[in-house]
């Protein structure tokens, strides 16, 4: 569940939408299995409280965090934190980038990633602006639209099978090949 966003060294916010705040992310089985293996090394931590700003002006309250990952007290920018932030982190992200050979992208990029990815798997673009924060799947349609597979024949499979499934039908006589006639319940 996300309930608030690091956005800095020590720094902590709600997200920046209604939508995004309390926002429940379901994630695919290789995700959810490397945190879970993650977690025997950082589950019995000790919690660490962080001062969160609210969206009232000049306001905070105070959230009690187990974190997930515990990288050793990273210095950034002369300020220490106990916890990945984004100053910490793009400095393991660069590193990474330059070692795994591939073209330099900042690590918000992942995100346009896995909305491609998921479109390209034909996820549901609803599905897919709730995992991502947004308020409605319009900014999907605008900004991934181009990744979303032309696929009406998978489209009219799902949908025959569904139909199928729910919808009984008798077939018509071998004389009348052209009508369908449905068995109603009533």
């Amino acid at each position: 569940m996300v309930r608030r966003n690091v956005c800095g060294p020590s720094d902590f916010s709600y997200p920046k939408t209604g939508a995004s705040t309390d926002r429940i992310i379901s994630l695919l089985e290789p995700a959810f299995n490397c945190l879970k293996d993650q977690s025997l090394y950082t589950k019995m931590t000790a919690p660490i409280d962080v001062k969160v700003k609210t969206r009232e002006f000049n306001k905070y309250r105070t959230d009690s965090c187990t974190f997930v990952f515990q990288p050793s007290i990273v210095s950034v920018n002369g300020v220490i934190t106990k916890f990945y932030s984004p100053g910490g982190f793009s400095q393991i992200w660069r590193s990474l980038i330059r070692r795994s050979g591939v073209r330099h992208r900042k690590s918000y990029q992942t995100r346009h990633t896995y909305a491609c990815w998921m479109l390209s798997a034909g996820a549901n673009p609803a599905f897919i602006a709730t995992q991502m924060g947004h308020s409605s799947s319009k900014m999907v349609h605008d900004v991934y639209g181009a990744w979303m597979p032309e696929n009406d024949q998978d489209q009219i499979s799902l949908l025959n099978q569904k139909l199928n499934d729910s919808v009984p039908y008798v077939s018509p006589p071998s004389h009348n090949k052209g009508n369908i006639r449905l068995i109603s319940n009533s």
